[in-house]
């Protein structure tokens, strides 16, 4: 199938053959709330759900593609133990990344992997880009309370305030770097 994320588009590419054949091509989709399909083939996807397009050449041939319309979100599947990472400072792995209004909110497993409470991060920036390098969002969080035992891990959310629109679905991942605080 083709995935298309909610609210963003792909562009089929319908060819004939031989090239020098004149038929017409036309797009009809079986869903409308579900994605629409332009005269070019651009199809966007309207609401989550599956529908069929019908690709069809003027002499009568034609073909379906069936499309699959997705939730702008990004997952990530991270290890729940600790014992995968390496020892050391803490360890933020991101779960899911979604827009709710005009914010980017990540929610992430932070893995302590020290004999030692990791209390606090004093500072934390967490940048988010699209695979192909596109930064959506970056942000300083300070003073982000942790009050983690030795070897355990916990959820935690971050709540970007300006991040660009960017189709999530299709590919990202974050970055960061941060200073903490911990005690014995």
């Amino acid at each position: 199938p083709l995935y298309v994320t909610k609210g963003y588009k792909q562009t089929l590419a319908a060819k004939i053959n031989p090239a020098n054949y004149t038929d017409t091509i036309t797009y009809k989709s079986s869903n409308t709330a579900v994605a629409t399909v332009t005269s070019t083939g651009v199809v966007k996807g309207v609401s989550i759900g599956t529908c069929k397009i019908t690709i069809q050449a003027s002499s009568g041939a034609y073909d379906t593609i069936t499309v699959k319309v997705i939730d702008n979100i990004a997952n990530w599947n991270p290890s729940m133990s600790y014992n995968d990472y390496p020892y050391g400072p803490p360890s933020v792995e991101p779960v899911k990344a979604y827009y709710s209004g005009s914010q980017l909110v990540l929610n992430t497993y932070v893995f302590n992997n020290r004999a030692f409470r990791a209390e606090y991060f004093d500072h934390i920036t967490i940048q988010v880009y699209k695979t192909d390098g596109t930064l959506v969002a970056s942000q300083k969080f300070t003073n982000v309370k942790l009050s983690m035992a030795p070897y355990s891990s916990k959820s935690l959310q971050f709540i970007f305030s300006s991040p660009i629109k960017a189709d999530l679905a299709d590919g990202t991942y974050i970055k960061y770097d941060y200073y903490y605080t911990y005690s014995y």
